[in-house]
């Protein structure tokens, strides 16, 4: 920055994210106001270091996160059922039964 820009005065919302654990998931914390990211870095490195070890610390602008919120865009519309154990429970029987009758395109449907 040169010495004719002045300095931002505004002061924007920032998210922080900290993993407190090796291999743990990144896990908001808290918000905090700062004029930059580098400056919101430097005042969560502050507040969060002096209590705990962490393994990486976050910080991301609020208005930069893009969220999605339950029923929008969450849940998927795609059948997915395939994916959960009660879908395989009868699988058994169902070869049972296929094993006895031919295999027409009807039947696999």
């Amino acid at each position: 920055m040169s010495l004719s820009e002045e300095p931002p005065t505004t002061l924007e919302v920032y998210d922080v994210f900290a993993r407190t654990d090796r291999g743990g998931p990144l896990v908001e914390q808290f918000s905090l106001l700062a004029q930059s990211p580098k400056m919101a870095l430097m005042l969560a490195r502050e507040n969060f270091f002096r209590r705990q070890t962490l393994y990486q610390l976050s910080v991301v602008q609020r208005s930069q996160l893009t969220t999605a919120v339950e029923g929008e865009a969450v849940a998927s519309p795609h059948f997915r059922s395939y994916r959960e154990v009660a879908y395989y429970r009868d699988l058994g029987a169902r070869w049972r039964k296929y094993k006895h009758e031919p295999l027409t395109a009807e039947t696999m449907v």
